[in-house]
């Protein structure tokens, strides 16, 4: 068979596969309902980066979610060799049109992806038109804009410019419509709202700018403004999404929304459950009422009935209890504040590590990595036989709790012995002192808190204090 009539072949194939998986434009809300009804709400395979593009699939099945936004890198799995990204073979692209059909799902879009010069640009955007997909979603340079405005009108395909945070090249609005203005209009803006808030943006006030230029959102909620800020489920975050919602709502804005949840790669699929209960929520809402602060997180209701009905009629509906804590047995060998300190970071300004044995639990060790290390040296050769330790969960965001652990003491800061470890531990509430045992107490000089993984958070870990403790001496000797 003659190369040209199998390319032929090929394209009829990915075709029809691709009319199977798009959805029937028109069978949606009526003209007479909101504008919004209309929106598309789909998922960020990134959400899903621990998992393969087959997982992820079944996973947007249970969550009863029928549009996935694919990103370059993630292996493809379900037998089929590979990663995902437009440099797959025709082969193994046929196959995984095949496997979206299976799940009911359709390519929303493709990024963040960038062509490594002209010719990957082209395969790029000949992707995308062979995949059915209709926006790529990328970060490219302002020189490279004629080029991509061809693309977009060759292959009839949207180009969507993606805002990391700053110093990031598009971190703010105005550095997007600067590469947009006067362009055609399949180009405009990837909204991540998340990047945004860790600018110091409002969110809100980003899209209002970017009127008519908004072709898809990465939909996600922070739990601080600032570098600092990490996902939390929509609506419980400061990305004030009411007045997102009611801004888009206003722009009459049709597009894709695609959760990006960054957090708990390990098994996201909760937290983004959560998130699509929210967005549910707000769509039932008109904008008076979303401004008014109707639209309430998952899991709560204006109607107490409603949150009864939900409620597990087997519990008993009690807040755990924080355990019953007796120190009076022991002494707190760091009390004096005379020993070395050391740790794996400092930590941000006014949360250095000094501070988990201030003896203060309203001050914290906080530090931008999700795993961490610190130790205690006593002054001198003095050995203790520390019998206990307490730590203490610091004032917010429970994600950056440890949560694994290893106690280690070392005589000499070189060998050292596991004398305690610990796994799932969990912290119930903000400012918690918990107690542990040590499981094989001896007598060392430097004691090591080894925290192999907080509860979730990919980038920041946080403790209030630590206690190492020893038995009192017997008073009736």
């Amino acid at each position: 068979m003659k190369r040209s009539s199998l390319r032929v072949i090929q394209h009829s194939v990915f075709a029809s596969i691709v009319l199977a998986v798009a959805p029937v434009r028109g069978a949606g809300a009526s003209r007479s309902e909101p504008e919004w009804l209309n929106w598309e709400l789909g998922v960020q395979a990134y959400t899903f980066r621990n998992f393969t593009f087959s997982q992820t699939l079944e996973r947007c099945r249970e969550l009863g979610v029928g549009v996935v936004e694919i990103y370059p890198g993630q292996p493809v799995g379900g037998g089929l060799p590979g990663v995902v990204n437009h440099r797959m073979d025709a082969m193994t692209r046929m196959r995984l049109l095949g496997k979206l059909a299976a799940a009911r799902v359709r390519l929303g879009a493709y990024g963040v992806v960038n062509g490594r010069g002209p010719a990957d640009w082209r395969r790029v955007f000949q992707f995308a038109r062979t995949m059915g997909i209709p926006t790529v979603v990328a970060e490219p340079r302002p020189d490279e804009m004629d080029m991509i405005e061809a693309l977009c009108k060759e292959f009839g395909v949207n180009l969507a410019i993606h805002n990391h945070a700053e110093p990031a090249r598009y971190w703010s609005p105005e550095k997007v419509l600067e590469v947009c203005r006067g362009r055609d209009r399949r180009i405009g803006a990837c909204a991540d709202l998340g990047h945004w808030a860790r600018s110091g943006l409002d969110p809100a006030a980003c899209l209002q700018k970017l009127e008519g230029r908004v072709i898809s959102l990465h939909l996600k909620d922070v739990n601080l403004a600032g570098t600092d800020g990490v996902c939390v489920p929509l609506g419980t975050g400061v990305c004030h999404l009411p007045r997102v919602f009611a801004e888009l709502r206003r722009q009459r804005f049709h597009g894709l929304f695609s959760i990006e949840y960054e957090s708990d790669p390990r098994d996201p699929a909760p937290a983004v459950k959560q998130c699509i209960e929210y967005f549910r929520k707000c769509q039932t809402l008109s904008t008076v009422q979303l401004l008014a602060g109707k639209a309430l997180p998952p899991g709560m209701s204006w109607n107490v009935r409603d949150t009864w009905l939900h409620l597990d009629r087997t519990a008993n509906a009690k807040w755990p209890e924080p355990e019953k804590i007796d120190l009076s047995t022991y002494v707190d060998t760091t009390d004096d504040g005379r020993g070395r300190i050391l740790a794996s970071g400092e930590g941000f300004p006014n949360e250095h590590y000094p501070n988990a044995f201030d003896n203060k639990s309203t001050t914290k060790w906080c530090i931008r990595t999700p795993t961490i290390w610190i130790q205690y040296e006593y002054p001198g050769n003095t050995r203790h036989r520390v019998t206990a330790y307490t730590i203490t969960s610091a004032n917010d965001s429970p994600d950056r709790d440890p949560c694994d652990w290893k106690l280690l003491g070392s005589n000499d800061g070189k060998t050292w012995t596991v004398v305690d470890s610990r796994e799932k531990e969990l912290f119930f509430m903000r400012f918690q002192k918990r107690l542990f045992k040590v499981r094989t107490p001896g007598a060392y000089r430097i004691y090591k808190l080894d925290v192999t993984r907080n509860h979730g958070n990919p980038t920041t870990s946080q403790l209030a204090e630590i206690e190492l403790l020893e038995d009192k001496p017997d008073r009736g000797r």
